[in-house]
């Protein structure tokens, strides 16, 4: 039975219940009850947190909705709207004919719509039109997916809604992109209560949400599992797994799951079937591992060790030969003891990121923090919240007891600003008296505190351009430009090949050899994301190796297609076990090769979505088009 008949089944039975069970009356004219504003904000409490730190995806559903004219409502488990967006002067319309903050929308009090089905059934809902039991709602149509925690029970709901429309292509990817926040929100929440275990995030290829994880106790029994890790592992009540040990379902025990954070395994799973393992998060406590069953799986092999402080690369490893960066870091050992900004610039994937961690472990403050903040990946007042931090009482929802910015949890250390083009104005003063003075005041503090940082900027825009434009203060580019490094990409490095071998033997331990055919095939490729598209490429090869050998074979499909050395049907057999089936065509084929290509540019832009479709030369809406049809989203 597909989505369109369950879904008729569901309604039908909602509307059954309105009748005989909430005496509603169908053709009466309703507007949904309205609670006071002081018992919405006590119900807006533990939500208002949650949304706070999903910031950048209730940002993308907000710009989603503005552009369809549609409004977004958050609700919690009973149904009462805490939250809502209209963006947009169609939503503000909305919001005058019931759909506002505070409005219940539980079966009980507004008949079958889309929160109350979500909250009812756990599951994503579209309700338009004669959908609604009540004639007063029909002329919308809602979307509503509900956001749960740790043990799957529903927290609340998101919500777009707007003017019923036969725009399906529309209301499909609006489920989608509500489906991936809200598995989003959940993962957070899990990721919150069990810190005190082993996390481990599931995919099987088939879908890319963010929350199939599972938490993994001391023994290395399953303390909690969501319902889409549940499903992946073996369909069955998540009740039945917890308590049991990991190695029941999969051939990974603990230790190998620790010395792998960070990176994919391929492991096999029950039934023999296979899927990718990325453990997440390490726990507090020490974990102690049982050893796996054996009769139900092949063994795996787990690629390299974890990537720790020994394998940070060294100025000389970076440098390799190529004159360019030699230079460069000739000229940064002579500076980065004497309190001089470093700007350093180049092309998205060069590898900014290393150089600048290189900088510390070479300077004198090397046993003092190394704090990275991507200045373009959150909303201004989270980017606020994080470089300044808050005293306790801030924010409704805040940290009851206040937090420490990463300025202050940077002092006597090394603070490098990622992307500082994208600052927003209004941070970019604050952050110019942290620069002049050596203090910071948090969020509603009243006393500076003194800060000692050695200050790293990395942007691969033309600052110049940017205070030409007045999109960034001369000021503060002056301050921060003390000396400016510009990182080659790959294809302007005359040691390209040096850069390969050295980093297999830093991923692989020095245990992978590669052949000259492979090399050539890396050395000729485009390699637009530059070194974070080659490290994820060397990854992938060493993950796939069945030797000790690196052959064509290893490498992704689309890299050795783009080469001319594979052919569509070899490229089938080349992929994950899960994506293949007895019978492809040469279309689905094609289908899985898009999908790659569509990851691998928005690995390269880091996930921003505008450029990714530059650089894949569409346009943003069917850059979204094609991400709901590959189900992508953007990982934690």
């Amino acid at each position: 039975m597909g989505y369109a008949e369950i879904n008729r089944s569901v309604v039908a039975q909602s509307h059954l219940r309105c009748a005989d069970q909430h005496r509603l009356v169908r053709e009466e004219r309703h507007r949904p009850k309205r609670l006071l504003s002081t018992e919405v904000s006590d119900r807006r409490g533990s939500i208002q947190g949650i949304l706070a730190r999903n910031s950048q995806g209730v940002r993308s559903i907000r710009s989603i909705a503005q552009e369809a004219g549609f409004c977004v409502m958050i609700s919690d488990a009973d149904g009462v709207v805490v939250e809502e967006f209209s963006d947009s002067n169609a939503a503000k319309s909305l919001s005058q004919k019931g759909l506002k903050c505070g409005t219940v929308w539980g079966e009980e009090h507004s008949g079958t719509n889309a929160i109350s089905m979500a909250i009812l059934s756990g599951k994503t809902h579209t309700i338009s039109g004669d959908d609604h039991f009540l004639n007063s709602f029909k002329p919308f149509t809602c979307t509503a997916a509900p956001f749960l925690d740790h043990k799957n029970e529903v927290l609340g709901t998101v919500d777009l809604s707007g003017i019923d429309t036969q725009n399906r292509e529309l209301l499909a990817f609006v489920r989608f992109a509500i489906s991936h926040l809200t598995a989003g929100m959940q993962a957070e929440v899990f990721l919150q209560h069990y810190t005190s275990s082993l996390i481990i995030e599931l995919n099987d290829g088939f879908s890319s949400k963010a929350n199939a994880l599972v938490a993994i106790a001391s023994g290395g029994d399953i303390e909690g599992i969501t319902k889409t890790a549940s499903d992946i592992l073996d369909k069955q009540s998540q009740q039945s797994q917890i308590g049991r040990p990991l190695a029941d379902y999969m051939n990974a025990n603990v230790d190998q799951l620790l010395s792998s954070v960070g990176r994919t395994m391929h492991v096999e799973v029950a039934n023999a079937r296979t899927c990718f393992v990325k453990p997440l998060m390490v726990p507090k406590i020490k974990l102690s591992s049982r050893p796996p069953a054996t009769s139900q799986f092949r063994s795996i092999r787990v690629p390299g060790k974890a990537h720790n402080n020994s394998h940070t690369l060294s100025f000389d490893q970076l440098a390799g030969s190529d004159k360019a960066m030699i230079k460069n870091i000739s000229l940064c050992r002579r500076l980065l003891n004497n309190g001089i900004p470093i700007l350093l610039q180049g092309e998205t994937g060069v590898g900014k990121d290393a150089f600048a961690n290189a900088m510390h472990m070479e300077s004198n403050r090397a046993k003092s923090p190394f704090i990275v903040v991507n200045c373009s990946a959150s909303s201004e007042s989270l980017l606020d919240s994080e470089l300044f931090g808050y005293s306790p009482g801030t924010f409704t929802g805040g940290l009851s007891q206040g937090k420490t910015g990463k300025i202050i949890a940077a002092n006597h250390g090394t603070l490098m600003l990622d992307e500082i083009g994208d600052m927003p104005m209004e941070l970019q003063g604050r952050l110019l008296r942290v620069l002049s003075e050596n203090e910071v005041t948090p969020l509603g503090a009243v006393k500076p505190v003194q800060v000692d940082i050695n200050f790293i900027c990395a942007t691969h825009k033309d600052m110049d351009d940017l205070v030409a434009n007045n999109q960034f203060r001369e000021d503060l580019y002056y301050r921060l430009n003390g000396a400016k490094i510009t990182i080659p990409n790959l294809h302007e490095r005359t040691d390209f090949k040096e850069v390969v071998q050295t980093l297999i033997n830093n991923e692989a331990d020095g245990d992978i050899d590669i052949t000259e055919e492979t090399m050539q095939i890396i050395l000729r490729h485009n390699w637009p994301g530059n070194i974070r598209q080659l490290i994820n490429t060397v990854r992938y090869g060493i993950a796939c190796c069945k030797g000790k050998i690196l052959r064509p074979e290893d490498l992704p499909p689309e890299i050795i297609q783009a080469s001319g050395k594979l052919s569509p049907s070899v490229a089938a057999q080349m992929l994950p076990p899960t994506r293949m089936a007895s019978t492809r065509t040469l279309n689905e084929t094609r289908q899985d090769l898009e999908q790659m290509k569509l990851l691998e540019a928005l690995e390269n832009e880091d996930w921003n979505v505008t450029k990714a479709a530059r650089r894949l030369g569409v346009s943003r809406a069917t850059m979204h088009r094609k991400m709901a049809a590959h189900e992508i989203a953007r990982p934690l």
